[in-house]
């Protein structure tokens, strides 16, 4: 068990009332190659060494996240580097912006995510054989580094994002860029008949149903009575853990 580090505990949105999702995640596990998203009609290549990560329920640009199966370490300094892919549809520009405005707003999101960051590097690159823009940033006061590729799409704008120790980023940057290089658009599959069984679903479950959909490669899922847990942990560890919960739960409402 003591392989095992728990991602977090997230509680339900809004009207999702008596269902929490528990996502349990391995320190190491089995490194996704090619990711795959078929629903908004996209693949890449994951970065050497990275395993993938299930979304946190209710978050909406994420589309795609991935940790380092290492902890990078330098001085006092240690963390798992990431990378994650986010998607903002066209449809959330303002009224009266212009596409170019609205990447302009996204590069700004970036910059001031982790403070003051200084541009360190950009230059044009291709995505999705279309022209993208990769730029590398330092955070003021931070000993890390942000890898961002930006480019626009049809139907939105596609934002690959790492982070890496900066004495670490030299070597941890390749493999980001050679993942969003990699993107590429596939089909999309036909969403008619899923779109059909949730509209006869309750607000809780289309939710639940919608974080399950979203697991990437080598996750799972365990219902009980009320919760859900995404993992790709030791099953008979989430079991355990899943009957201990239910009793848990019970006492808190006895009590």
């Amino acid at each position: 068990m003591s392989s095992l580090r728990p991602r977090s505990l997230v509680a339900r949105p809004g009207a999702v009332a008596a269902v929490l999702a528990c996502l349990l995640a391995l320190s190491g596990g089995l490194t996704a190659q090619i990711h795959k998203d078929t629903r908004r009609g996209f693949q890449f290549n994951a970065p050497k060494g990275f395993n993938a990560l299930a979304l946190q329920p209710g978050s909406s640009n994420p589309v795609a996240r991935f940790q380092s199966d290492r902890r990078e370490v330098a001085g006092n300094t240690s963390l798992f580097a990431t990378f994650e892919l986010n998607y903002y549809p066209l449809s959330r520009r303002k009224e009266g912006q212009s596409t170019e405005e609205y990447m302009d707003e996204l590069w700004d999101r970036i910059e001031n995510a982790h403070g003051f960051a200084e541009v360190e590097r950009e230059k044009k690159i291709k995505m999705a054989k279309t022209n993208g823009l990769e730029k590398h940033f330092a955070p003021d006061g931070k000993p890390i580094m942000v890898f961002a590729a930006m480019v626009e799409q049809d139907d939105g704008v596609f934002v690959f994002q790492g982070v890496s120790l900066s004495d670490r980023f030299k070597k941890t940057v390749k493999d980001f860029a050679k993942a969003a290089r990699s993107f590429k658009r596939i089909k999309k599959e036909s969403t008619e008949d899923r779109d059909a069984e949730r509209a006869q679903m309750t607000d809780q479950e289309r939710f639940l149903a919608e974080q399950i959909e979203r697991l990437p490669a080598g996750w799972d899922h365990m219902r009980t009575d009320r919760y859900l847990f995404l993992y790709n942990a030791e099953k008979g560890f989430v079991k355990d853990l899943s009957k201990q919960i239910e009793v848990i739960r019970n006492t808190y409402e006895e009590l």
